[in-house]
């Protein structure tokens, strides 16, 4: 009998992985959804599974503008103003890219949670009507406060709200967006380049924390998550490990702790997928990169191999390759020896390559 406990305590701890593990890219090369019409073929070539991409539009005035910096706004797009970007997934014959997400910040950011959210929540179920018409997997939703510092408590409108007031408000419009997001797209894969982990270790770190009102936003996402809807916690935090036993530490994080974190337990356990991103040229900033001579980069194509190898191993299905200098798509400053090593760490995981 207490065997089979332990067995079944142990299966609860460790949940088994949902499905056969994905390679995503997803950098300063990010395509628009013209370029992968036009150049689907090569890029396809790439030992990747998917992308994630953009896409443009005309707004009011004319002017090109792209949806992941004007979704999470005051402004709504009209659904005919992304027909050019529905029309260019339509016509991409995709074959090995079968795990494709378009990209939807929180920017420009500059609504306060108490404020009127009718365009945000348009836009929501804009971008993933045109992930679902464009047979996307879903939503890459970038939570980054690259303009507007929208989790931040302490930068909030209105002062005079209390904490409590806040987290019950921030939750009901996690709530509305993962809704919105559903109305249009059953079942979709939201992936997030963040979970909880960013909000804080604990709840009551919320209220002092740059990223705290992250917290409520996710417990309503989950608790509004339904069917076969996955919630991707990508993990960004692993951009700079080195070790199989860095990404053990984090999955447990992501399973355990933060099971311990979110206000819905049962619903963050039934639809998180734990994910991890690796940055590829890391620290080029201080450092460099030096596509003539790979070995002396922060990350060697060895180190890359590695470390995805791990990732590939751990994760419950996705891993994203996150890259700044160097470019997929189309390729430069691109050496060899990377896409080699690419190509050998889904050898290593049991992952098919291209031919």
């Amino acid at each position: 009998m207490w065997v089979l406990f332990a067995a079944c305590t142990l299966a609860l701890a460790a949940p088994a992985r949902r499905a056969s593990p994905a390679l995503i890219e997803f950098g300063w090369d990010e395509p628009s959804t013209s370029y992968l019409r036009e150049h689907i073929a090569e890029m396809e070539r790439m030992p990747f599974d998917g992308v994630v991409l953009n896409a443009h539009y005309k707004d009011a005035a004319g002017k090109d503008a792209v949806l992941e910096w004007t979704g999470f706004g005051s402004t709504k797009i009209p659904w005919e103003a992304l027909q050019p970007a529905l029309a260019d997934l339509k016509a991409t014959r995709f074959r090995r890219f079968t795990h494709n997400f378009l990209r939807f910040n929180t920017t420009p950011g500059d609504v306060d949670w108490f404020d009127d959210f009718s365009a945000i929540l348009h836009n929501a179920r804009m971008a993933a009507r045109l992930a679902k018409q464009g047979r996307l997997r879903g939503i890459l939703f970038d939570i980054e406060q690259y303009n507007f510092p929208l989790f931040t408590f302490g930068k909030r409108k209105y002062p005079e709200r209390t904490f409590q007031e806040y987290e019950r408000q921030v939750r009901r419009r996690g709530e509305e967006v993962m809704n919105a997001f559903q109305q249009e797209y059953p079942g979709l894969t939201v992936f997030m380049t963040f979970g909880y982990a960013l909000a804080g270790r604990t709840r009551a770190d919320f209220a002092n924390t740059s990223y705290g009102l992250l917290g409520p936003f996710l417990d309503g996402l989950y608790a509004a998550a339904r069917g076969r809807t996955q919630i991707v916690d990508g993990w960004e935090m692993s951009y700079p490990y080195h070790t199989a036993e860095q990404f053990e530490e984090a999955y447990r994080r992501m399973h355990e702790e933060g099971a311990s974190i979110t206000a819905v337990p049962d619903q963050y356990r039934r639809h998180l997928s734990a994910g991890f991103g690796i940055w590829m040229d890391l620290d080029w900033r201080n450092r460099g990169w030096n596509a003539e001579g790979p070995s002396k980069n922060p990350r060697s194509p060895q180190d890359l191999q590695s470390v995805l190898e791990a990732a590939l191993h751990r994760c419950d299905q996705y891993v994203w390759l996150y890259c700044e200098q160097p470019r997929w798509f189309p390729p430069e400053k691109l050496p060899d020896a990377y896409i080699e090593a690419v190509r050998a760490a889904r050898t290593a995981a049991g992952m098919p390559n291209p031919k």
